[in-house]
């Protein structure tokens, strides 16, 4: 079982060990790659899946060959209906625990402390190999290669400075995967879209740009920012809330020079104020300093008000068998973002503390094992709890 990061090179090991193995004449079988999922389509009537699965592991069984499993998690829940709990991972277990298959899989850490929380037994059946992150001189390599590999593919051209440009920018906003597998994937990416051309630092910025929304100004370091301007533009957009213009202002200077806590979100303000005083619209107008045409798509709202039931924190960042969580989704999708948790004071108490993890660690684990991160996030709490009391004076009530 290998156990690594995403995109640390787990998959690349696999297949490397494979084309070794069919280069020695004195080994024997082949190597199966199943997907669960896969396995089971098509099968309507209970018990057909089990019957095709029994079929291909006395088949691998009889031929000796390997088993191949990329994602190792998706065995315990392939199968599982509603009128039976059968999942692909109970039928695999007894030819495992016989030691009648050789199987290789793959799973990140997080997978991997799920799987033992769940089916611990199938891990007793593994050897687990560990996988480190990769250093930046390695995915610099690896991009290099990848550049090579796309001058011969696509007729692109890279330049020395673009692959340093991409392993920068992957190593501080693209925290959820690995290297080296994170900055080849953006060699390939732009080695497809700019198909016999030459690709340089512009290029690089231009494509990541598109891809995260961050402007131009934030990602190049060539250009610098002027905090007057910022500070101008916010009071464009925000009329009478200077205390609230400058810490706006502090979270844009703060994602430009990168100088934040690297493990927290880039700034966490909590907006008290009546009704009508603009809190959403510092949330707006921030949103526009940072992302600007694409303002709109990166601010992501979230009414706490609507989760105040015991439910709350398993809709917000999903359950098990439900791994599509409300909150988790949305960064996920959009990563670099204004996260905007509206009326955070009615929420269930459950969610105050998910919401300190997230406001420390700047990371919540999923039900499934992925990590959603918030390293690239601003995030907003407006509310108007206690605004009444502040603006009464101090001192004992008369009769």
């Amino acid at each position: 079982l290998l156990v690594g990061p995403r995109l640390g090179g787990n998959t690349a090991l696999l297949f490397e060990s494979v084309r070794q193995f069919k280069q020695n004449p004195g080994k024997t079988g082949s190597f199966w790659r199943i997907s669960p999922s896969r396995l089971i389509a098509g099968q309507s009537i209970l018990g057909q899946w089990e019957t095709r699965w029994l079929k291909i592991l006395r088949h691998l069984r009889q031929s000796n060959h390997v088993l191949v499993l990329d994602d190792l998690l998706a065995l315990i829940t392939a199968g599982v209906s509603r009128d039976s709990d059968l999942n692909v991972a109970r039928v695999l277990l007894p030819f495992l625990q016989r030691r009648e298959l050789r199987v290789v899989a793959e799973c990140t850490s997080e997978q991997l402390q799920v799987l033992r929380q769940r089916m611990p037994e199938l891990i007793d059946c593994f050897q687990l190999i560990r996988l480190t992150e990769g250093s930046l001189e390695e995915g610099l390599r690896t991009a290099l290669a990848a550049a090579r590999h796309g001058e011969d593919w696509q007729g692109s051209q890279f330049s020395l400075e673009a692959l340093q440009q991409i392993c920068e920018l992957c190593q501080r906003y693209l925290r959820d995967s690995a290297f080296p597998g994170k900055a080849a994937q953006m060699v390939k990416q732009l080695a497809t879209r700019h198909r016999g051309q030459e690709v340089g630092i512009g290029e690089v910025l231009s494509h990541f740009e598109q891809r995260t929304g961050l402007s131009l100004s934030l990602l190049d370091d060539r250009l610098t920012l002027d905090r007057s301007r910022v500070v101008a533009q916010l009071e464009a957009d925000i009329i009478g809330q200077p205390e609230a213009i400058q810490a706006c202002a502090d979270a844009v200077c703060l994602a430009k020079a990168r100088i934040q806590e690297q493990h927290r979100p880039i700034a966490s303000y909590l907006f008290i104020g009546p009704t009508g005083v603009g809190k959403s619209e510092c949330a707006r107008a921030l949103a526009r300093a940072l992302f600007g045409a694409q303002a709109r798509e990166a601010l992501i709202r979230i009414d706490l008000n609507e989760y105040i039931g015991e439910d709350a924190v398993s809709r917000l960042v999903g359950s098990f068998h439900r791994p599509q969580g409300v909150l988790t989704e949305a960064v996920r999708r959009q990563p670099f973002c204004v996260l905007l948790l509206d009326e955070v004071e009615k929420a269930h108490p459950q969610v105050l503390q998910l919401l300190l993890q997230l406001l420390g660690d700047g990371r919540l684990p999923a039900a499934r094992g992925r990590t959603t991160g918030f390293t690239q996030c601003v995030v907003l709490l407006p509310s108007n709890l206690g605004a009444a009391e502040a603006e009464r004076p101090l001192g004992l009530r008369t009769a």
